[in-house]
């Protein structure tokens, strides 16, 4: 027995004068009219607790709802950028493979002038080559140039001698 349950029997059997089986069962029944009315209490509060529990689960759904509608827009909004990112991205890579060919073209075009120097190249060493066997080497303008200056005083002599001639001829006259 609870000492609840001793007070009131007490209060039973010398305030009320009730004998002992009559306070006993008067403090029984007490006991069990009073846990009763606790389940009852308890179930109720369990019933009114799960009725709020329901109503903030149905909240909470209807904002978690909400909060993923808002989500999931702004996800599509993302999506739709992405799109464009893509768009813009694609019209780059295009610009990139027009640029591309035109890199394509030029150098096309350096290995045709690459070609051209080549055959410049190989003209001018033909050219040089045939200039080469036409021109005298150093040698050969040095003996020509010893030739030139014989033949130079030569001459220059034989002019001193017949103007000396011419002068002495006059002279003598």
């Amino acid at each position: 027995m609870r000492t609840v349950d001793i007070r009131l029997y007490d209060i039973f059997r010398k305030d009320l004068s009730l004998p002992d089986e009559k306070a006993q069962e008067l403090v029984i029944a007490l006991d069990e009219a009073s846990t009763q009315k606790m389940e009852e209490t308890h179930n109720h509060t369990v019933d009114v607790i799960r009725k709020d529990i329901q109503s903030l689960k149905e909240s909470l759904k209807e904002y978690m709802d909400q909060r993923f509608d808002n989500i999931d827009q702004r996800f599509a909004q993302v999506d739709q950028r992405f799109v464009q990112v893509d768009l813009r991205f694609a019209q780059i890579d295009s610009r990139f493979a027009q640029i591309d060919s035109r890199f394509a073209q030029i150098d096309s075009r350096f290995e045709k002038i690459d070609e051209r120097f080549v055959q410049i190249d190989k003209t001018f060493d033909q050219r040089f080559a045939h200039v080469d066997k036409t021109f005298a080497t150093k040698e050969d303008l040095a003996k020509t140039e010893s030739n030139i200056t014989r033949w130079m005083f030569i001459f220059w002599a034989g002019q001193i001698g017949a103007t000396v001639g011419f002068i002495w001829a006059f002279l003598k006259k």
